[in-house]
């Protein structure tokens, strides 16, 4: 089994997770690296000989990798803060994931370093004051 993470960050995220003090030495050791992909809000060339920005992504991890990850503080911040959501589905095929991504990401926290939508600039096309406040996904 594993678990499909979707994600509205706009860059990826490496997680490493350790095995505390497994060595003579007291150190702890790296046991496993995990990226989670960002890319949301992010123009990206398709296949298709289009543009197309995603405004959500998806990455598959094994239930093992889960459970370590599932305690990381940050990780934890992610998903309290909505930018994560973690789902039990079923199904590997990409294009159907993302697809799926792009749908969830409508109702999650967008990235803020992420470029602005068309909708979002001001009148004149003049970008409005810069805010920290989380925004929607959902958000005109």
């Amino acid at each position: 089994m594993s678990k499909i993470i979707y994600s509205t960050l706009s860059a990826p995220v490496c997680f490493r997770l350790y095995e505390p003090k497994s060595n003579p030495s007291g150190l702890p050791l790296s046991k496993a690296l995990v990226t989670i992909d960002g890319k949301a809000g992010i123009a990206v060339y398709n296949n298709a000989g289009g543009i197309f920005t995603h405004q959500g992504y998806a990455t598959v991890v094994s239930d093992q990798h889960y459970e370590w990850l599932k305690d990381h503080p940050t990780f934890k911040n992610f998903v309290k803060r909505g930018h994560y959501v973690v789902s039990d589905e079923k199904g590997t095929d990409p294009a159907k994931l993302q697809e799926k991504a792009n749908k969830k990401a409508k109702d999650m926290v967008a990235d803020p370093s992420a470029p602005l939508k068309p909708n979002e600039f001001g009148e004149g096309g003049r970008v409005p004051e810069a805010t920290t406040a989380p925004k929607s996904n959902n958000e005109k």
